[in-house]
């Protein structure tokens, strides 16, 4: 449902254009044996594609986007289970 939502919204006319945000899902496997693995949501890997994504629209500020970004995110932890 994440996914196809992300793909309604990004759909619309004109929805991208005028997006100050940036729009994301992320998918984990493991989470049933511990979201510390590798590839689980405790991983560093969110935090590094954080920081990656950030990088890009850093510029030559002094400011700490990262921290920005994180505060104002929204996450959801689902299981299926």
């Amino acid at each position: 449902m994440a996914v196809e939502g992300l793909v309604n919204y990004t759909s619309q006319e004109g929805a991208l254009e005028s997006d100050e945000d940036i729009s994301l899902v992320a998918l984990f496997d493991h989470e049933e044996i511990g979201s510390n693995s590798a590839t689980g949501a405790g991983s560093g890997v969110m935090d590094e594609a954080v920081e990656r994504i950030c990088s890009a629209f850093q510029g030559d500020e002094q400011v700490d986007i990262p921290s920005i970004a994180k505060s104002k995110s929204l996450v959801l932890s689902v299981d299926q289970a």
